[in-house]
């Protein structure tokens, strides 16, 4: 009886439990959470794993990587290993953030980069060292989108729509509900705008601005290219008609 009583323990232990607990605190700096809140975040609410909480909120208290700001309420130290930097997208999915202090950048896993989009100015947390080679980190915040207006292929399903985008650094579609489809017919390309992204979701949520025409069209792939690049392809009728009236 006892063996069994032990081996069901040890199935309901919270695994990386230390990294998920600093990741909730990294995620939002300013808040101070609870452990039913971070239990919550978990997703757990038995006693075991609110008893495995509280210990290694302790634990990590004594080993000041967070404070207990209030009674019962932790927030993370302030750490000498967070910076702020620039984030570069490699076409396989991962990144790496280039900060001006530093000699080296830091190298950031597919996994880890957080919703974070190439061009982004994030908030870095290093976390491993690797001897002769590139420090290894997480975003945890970003602070500011380098850009949120992209030019890609819409497919259209029933309820909703995701787009494709042509930049190889873009390594997630878009989902565009079915509302913000604009009249935008499938296959079409599209420049779509980034509004949200839901904290659960996979894909940013964006909505359709403009239909730039069937891929492959000289009109549809000029106007891709200003519009990816952020440059004006339609101008007023005026100004069309002084272009029009220039030997």
């Amino acid at each position: 009886m006892k063996r069994k009583n032990s081996r069901r323990k040890q199935s309901a232990k919270i695994e990386n439990l230390t990294q998920s607990i600093l990741k909730i605190l990294k995620a939002d700096t300013d808040k101070t959470f609870n452990y039913k809140q971070i239990a919550s975040k978990l997703g757990v609410d038995d006693p075991s794993s609110r008893n495995q909480i509280i210990k290694k909120l302790s634990q990590l208290t004594a080993k000041k990587q967070i404070e207990e700001v209030e009674r019962g309420k932790f927030k993370l130290v302030p750490n000498i290993n967070t910076y702020t930097g620039t984030l570069d997208v490699t076409t396989k999915g991962s990144g790496y953030v280039v900060v001006e202090d530093l000699e080296e950048d830091i190298f950031i896993p597919k996994n880890n980069l957080n919703k974070a989009l190439d061009g982004d100015e994030v908030e870095v947390y290093v976390y491993k060292r690797k001897r002769g080679g590139k420090s290894e980190g997480e975003i945890s915040k970003v602070i500011n989108r380098k850009r949120d207006e992209f030019v890609g292929v819409i497919e259209i399903q029933k309820n909703y729509a995701f787009v494709s985008t042509q930049n190889s650094k873009m390594y997630t579609d878009i989902f565009i509900p079915k509302n913000k489809i604009f009249e935008a017919a499938d296959g079409d390309k599209v420049l779509v705008k980034l509004e949200d992204w839901p904290e659960k979701a996979d894909s940013p949520f964006g909505k359709v601005l403009k239909v730039l025409g069937k891929p492959g069209e000289h009109n549809t792939e000029i106007h891709a290219i200003l519009a990816q690049y952020g440059l004006p392809y339609e101008f007023p009728k005026e100004v069309e008609e002084y272009a029009n009236a220039i030997d």
